[in-house]
């Protein structure tokens, strides 16, 4: 769990991710990635959930998310925004 800053901003997370030598060969059957599911919430605006965001090594991922203020979608007051990434084909 992380608490953004007055801009909405955490301090980086370092991640254990798969060795670079996953990804530099075809078919070897280890992802060359790690997958992480990012949730994100607010009082008063819609929560955002994430579903397996690729970490790649030797990578600074980021993540911009647009929070939605409820009152401007007074219908969505218990809503969540789900987001999936399939995994690549590579």
């Amino acid at each position: 769990m992380r608490l953004t800053n007055i801009s909405g901003k955490t301090e980086p997370l370092a991640l254990e991710v798969p060795d670079v030598s996953a990804g530099q060969t075809p078919d070897t059957g280890k992802r060359p990635f790690l997958p992480v599911n990012l949730s994100a919430w607010l009082e008063n605006y819609e929560q955002i959930d994430i579903t397996g965001i690729q970490i790649f090594p030797n990578v600074v991922t980021t993540q911009n998310l647009e929070m939605v203020p409820l009152p401007e979608l007074p219908e969505n007051w218990n809503g969540v925004e789900d987001f999936n990434t399939p995994p690549q084909n590579l």
